[in-house]
């Protein structure tokens, strides 16, 4: 059972990596759940015509449906149940790359607390 949102798509900070690259001109895919994020390198052509923005959009949703495969039934059902926008885990590390869930920083202590302890750089090397 895949929920219709588990993904989220939005735009971050500059983080560099050794291995990845995160501009915040161009979009991101990134798990709720787990807080994993990805960006092809069709994602960050400067001017791209159609057939490159039709293919960031596809790898970015070739790596949603592949991730997530990797998360098990029930942490999607309990993330749709939560009302939360994302997990307390995945805010954290996804305030790494910029992504934090506004509501959730003011409604739910759990995410905000997990927010506020946030390292402000990524530690972990991204998911590919």
């Amino acid at each position: 059972m895949t929920l219709s949102r588990p993904g989220l798509w939005a735009t971050g900070f500059n983080v560099k990596h050794p291995d990845l690259e995160i501009d915040p001109a161009y979009p991101i895919a990134g798990c709720r759940i787990c807080g994993a994020v990805y960006q092809s390198k069709f994602d960050r052509v400067l001017n791209p015509d159609a057939n490159i923005r039709y293919r960031a959009k596809f790898h970015r949703d070739a790596w949603r449906l592949g991730h997530n495969k990797k998360h098990q039934d029930h942490e999607h059902k309990s993330l749709q149940l939560s009302g939360r926008q994302c997990t307390p885990e995945a805010a954290q590390k996804l305030a790494a790359y910029g992504i934090f869930p506004l509501s959730s920083l003011v409604l739910d202590e759990e995410v905000s607390a997990a927010l506020a302890e946030a390292p402000r750089t990524t530690m972990e090397e991204p998911c590919m």
